[in-house]
């Protein structure tokens, strides 16, 4: 029977927490609460049937630039239909999504690239809100007020986790233990 051992190697780049409060005052409209980041709500997944009471805490908040747009199109292309509430849900301006939806002719498609671009490229509040980050993306999906998309946050959650960025290797117990026999020898000769 063979054995294994998964080792795990943890990039600081990788594991980058950027700490930004909400503020409940700031954000009557969304109902958010005191522990969520960048006002988007957080709230117990457990019991709306999302399935994620930890806030996607463990998402990446690495800053997302306009070099991602392929990406992050890529994981939002099924609620394309929803492009406007999930603007509003990204701190867009109400004017600029009209805007887009008026230089579009109102095609979905077009218009959540607008809009996600537009997020990408840090128009809107990003001082009071924030950095771009598949965790805000997150949020938004999962928010009411944006997506409303549960099922879709959790995937992309999932994705763009910490620990889905961490490599990892399988290594036999006997080549581990055929490794230290090697290096005590090694070290012994010393």
């Amino acid at each position: 029977e063979e054995h294994s051992v998964a080792a795990h190697v943890l990039h600081s780049s990788s594991a980058v927490v950027m700490a930004v409060s909400g503020n409940v005052e700031d954000n009557p409209g969304l109902g958010a609460d005191a522990g969520s980041t960048h006002g988007a709500p957080i709230r117990d997944r457990k019991q709306s049937g999302g399935g994620r009471g930890d806030g996607f805490k463990d998402v990446l908040e690495d800053q997302l630039g306009e070099d991602d747009l392929v990406d992050v199109l890529s994981e939002v292309i099924d609620i394309a239909a929803k492009w406007k509430p999930l603007g509003l849900a990204l701190r867009l301006k109400f004017a600029d999504l009209n805007d887009i939806a008026l230089n579009n002719k109102a095609n979905p498609i077009e218009c959540l690239k607008d809009i996600l671009l537009a997020w990408l490229q840090q128009k809107y509040n990003f001082n009071r809100f924030g950095p771009p980050s598949w965790k805000v993306l997150c949020q938004a999906i999962y928010n009411p007020v944006g997506g409303n998309d549960p099922g879709l946050a959790g995937k992309i959650a999932d994705s763009h986790s910490v620990t889905s960025h961490i490599p990892s290797a399988t290594v036999p117990i006997a080549a581990l233990k055929k490794s230290i026999k090697e290096l005590e020898e090694i070290f012994l000769k010393v």
